[in-house]
C-alpha cells in the first residue's frame, strides 16, 4: 500500500508566473516552475529522513526505501509533484536491536530479543529469535501471528504441523512521517520555500537573458 501526500501551490505561484509574462516564454515559465517543484520535493524528502532518524533508529537500508517522487512535468496541467510515502510496516529487523535468544549457538527458550524503535525506549520481546529464511531475508519472528495489530503469541501449527511464525513488525514510514508533527513542518516549509525558490528561478533565467 501506499499513501501519498500531494502539494500545489497554485494561487501564489499562478502570480509569481504572472510576474514574469511578456518577460520570458510560456515555456520557459512553466520548465522553470516545475524545476523548482522538484527541488522542494527532493527537500522535502531529505528533512523529513532527517526527522525521523532524530526520532528513531531505523536503519539506512530501510529509510532509503520508505518514498518515491513523481515529478512535477513543465506543463500547465502538472505542476504539481506528489511524495508517496510507504503504508507498509517496515520489519523490526530494520531498526536497533540486541539479540538475548541464543547462547553459545543454541536457541534459548526464553531470553527474547530487545528492540529499541523509538530512540532511548528499549523493549523486550519475550521468546522472539532472530531466523534467516530460505529467501535469505533475516528478521525478528515469534511463534503466533497479527491479531488487530497486535503480535499474539500461541501455539499453532501449520497445515504440515510446522509451528507457525511470523514476522516482527514495526511502525510505517507513513505513519512516522506523520508522528511529531513532520507532515505539518513539511507543509510549512513548502508554503514558505516553494513560492520565494520559483521567483529566484524565474529571476535567474531572465538575468541571464538580458546579459
Amino acid at each position: 500500500m501506499q499513501v501519498n501526500i500531494t502539494f500545489e501551490g497554485k494561487k501564489s505561484i499562478e502570480a509569481i508566473q504572472k510576474e514574469f509574462q511578456g518577460q520570458l516564454s510560456e515555456k520557459q515559465i512553466l520548465k522553470t516552475t516545475a524545476y523548482a517543484i522538484n527541488e522542494t520535493a527532493k527537500r522535502v524528502v531529505s528533512r523529513s529522513k532527517k526527522e525521523i532518524k532524530q526520532e528513531y533508529t531505523v536503519n539506512n537500508k530501510y529509510l532509503n526505501r520508505i518514498h518515491r517522487i513523481k515529478k512535477a512535468s513543465g506543463t500547465t496541467s502538472g505542476l504539481y509533484a506528489e511524495i508517496y510515502f510507504s503504508g507498509k510496516p517496515i520489519p523490526m529487523i530494520g531498526f536497533k536491536y540486541k539479540d538475548k535468544s541464543k547462547k553459545g549457538g543454541k536457541r534459548l527458550k526464553s531470553g527474547g530479543v530487545i528492540v529499541e524503535i523509538f530512540k532511548g525506549k528499549q523493549q523486550l520481546l519475550k521468546h522472539a529469535f532472530i531466523a534467516t529464511m530460505k529467501s535469505g531475508h533475516t528478521g525478528i519472528f515469534g511463534n503466533g501471528s497479527y491479531i488487530e495489530g497486535k503480535f499474539v503469541h500461541s501455539k499453532e501449527r501449520t497445515a504440515s504441523h510446522k509451528s507457525r511464525i511470523t514476522e516482527y513488525k514495526s511502525p510505517s514510514p507513513y505513519s512516522m512521517e506523520r508522528n511529531k508533527g513532520i507532515k505539518e513542518r513539511n507543509f510549512a516549509y513548502i508554503e514558505t520555500t516553494l513560492p520565494s525558490r520559483t521567483r529566484a528561478l524565474l529571476q535567474n533565467k531572465l538575468n541571464k537573458l538580458t546579459k
